[in-house]
């Protein structure tokens, strides 16, 4: 008997609340939230890379360099390029305009031979989301017996683009 009497109290209370009259002028009205998450993709790459001392009638190797790749997307390329004079011929070259007679050569990533930087060179493609290290890419660079003391240089630009 108890338990119906509760059921029966908590039923017209429950009654009473649903049926009170909203207060005057009330209204309600629903919104939509969206957003959009905007493509991200980026590179970091070595400020600095330094070869061992270039000994002329020799082949000198660079210490293996890590680039990263941080993007949301995937399928996206990295490229490297010379991008430090007009000819773009991948040879490292001094302030006074002596270059070195072979352009430096660039291995990793998707690349499994080195290849010669007197043009765009392929590293990695058909990448993932998240961040991607492209690992052991390494520079050689065939020092010729008649080199020209001094520092050699170049300017490498690693690009990275969102694939189709």
């Amino acid at each position: 008997m108890r338990k119906l009497t509760l059921s029966c109290i908590i039923s017209l209370i429950l009654v009473t609340v649903l049926l009170l009259p909203q207060p005057a002028g009330a209204n309600s009205n629903n919104s939509i939230l969206s957003g959009s998450v905007s493509t991200t993709i980026s590179v970091n790459s070595p400020s600095t890379i330094i070869m061992p001392d270039l000994v002329p009638g020799t082949v000198v190797y660079s210490h293996p360099q890590t680039v990263r790749i941080i993007s949301n997307i995937s399928n996206w390329s990295l490229t490297v390029t010379d991008t430090s004079n007009d000819e773009k011929d991948g040879r490292l070259s001094m302030a006074n305009g002596y270059d070195m007679e072979n352009p430096l050569c660039i291995r990793g990533g998707d690349l499994e031979n080195y290849r010669p930087l007197s043009s765009i060179q392929s590293l990695k493609s058909g990448g993932s989301p998240g961040a991607v290290d492209i690992n052991n890419i390494t520079f050689f660079q065939n020092v010729p017996q008649t080199a020209a003391p001094g520092t050699y240089s170049i300017t490498l630009t690693f690009s990275v683009t969102p694939g189709n």
